[in-house]
């Protein structure tokens, strides 16, 4: 039997966790430049470098996937994007929360759309949140999953998921205000329903007013609870979206043109609602905001039931 001295074991424990240190400090090297490009075909250059290397495994081949996945999604090719969340899903035992909330994104915005697949990937990202997802990408999951439903009309379900967005915040323990995307999103849902109500509208806007970094977070959001609540014009509303960023403007027009399109839907302006929903998408509109998709599927609803007239 061998025997081991004290000084022989702090010799190997030292042997140990210097290799596992020198096993780090090399992969820290792989997978740095694929974390820091900056555009999607440096990105696509270095991540593919690293994955190809064979020194990544656990979370590092993750972030490799992950990253490589979003710069194929940002290049329009949703089906390479697709297979590298995939891979980053089956890289480890437990799925990974932040690879299953990028595929769902993607399974809503490729053209055609797999809305139920989407479902299924939000869902199990909730499911396998702990410790993976942050507060932000948790409650998106929740307006994804939200939106999707809107999508195939299951409005009672929407509700469930968008009233969360305030419910499940973590930080609600701490702080009680509300989020302005969980009042709009319900109130549509409840007003394409049948039960148009603007009570949570008023109670999140009298709760919110005054306070600048919610204006200057979701200032859309709160210009299209205004909007409904009858407070706000369309003209207003418009202008509301004016922004010297041209990125953030297309995404504001895009969010008014689809208030605007849904109040007509509302009221059964299904002409004004297309042009609308239509406007919306022609704005530049960012395809990772719910509105893109929500759009996309009401303009194909209403393009088929003309069809089938």
């Amino acid at each position: 039997m061998i025997r081991f001295s004290a000084t022989m074991l702090a010799a190997f424990l030292v042997v140990a966790v210097n290799a596992a240190s020198a096993a780090d400090s090399v992969s820290e090297q792989i997978l740095s430049p694929c974390e820091e490009a900056n555009n999607d075909d440096a990105t696509l250059d270095a991540c593919t470098r690293a994955i190809q290397s064979g020194q990544l495994d656990g979370t590092d081949i993750t972030v490799a996937y992950i990253n490589r996945g979003g710069a194929w999604a940002g290049k329009g090719d949703y089906d390479k994007a697709i297979a590298d969340y995939t891979k980053a899903i089956r890289a480890n035992p437990q799925p990974n929360a932040n690879a299953l909330l990028d595929r769902g994104t993607i399974w809503l915005i490729k053209s055609p759309p797999n809305v139920d697949k989407a479902i299924r990937d939000f869902s199990a990202a909730i499911q396998y949140q702990q410790n993976q997802l942050d507060t932000k990408n948790y409650l998106t999951a929740f307006l994804y999953s939200g939106a999707a439903q809107f999508e195939l009309g299951r409005y009672d379900l929407a509700i469930d998921d968008f009233t969360k967005i305030d419910s499940e915040n973590p930080y609600r323990q701490y702080n009680s205000t509300p989020d302005p995307r969980a009042a709009i999103w319900s109130y549509l849902a409840a007003a394409r329903a049948g039960r148009p109500s603007t009570a949570a509208l008023s109670a999140t806007i009298a709760a919110l007013s005054g306070l600048d970094w919610v204006q200057s977070t979701w200032p859309m959001e709160m210009a299209g609870s205004r909007y409904f609540m009858g407070s706000l014009t369309e003209a207003a509303l418009l202008d509301a979206a004016t922004n010297p960023d041209a990125t953030k403007q297309s995404g504001y027009l895009c969010k008014a043109h689809f208030y605007i399109g849904e109040a007509a839907l509302i009221h059964g302006d299904k002409k004004k609602a297309a042009t609308q929903f239509h406007e919306a998408l022609s704005t530049g509109c960012p395809n990772r905001i719910a509105e893109f998709s929500v759009a996309r599927a009401e303009l194909a609803k209403l393009h088929g039931s003309r069809r089938k007239r």
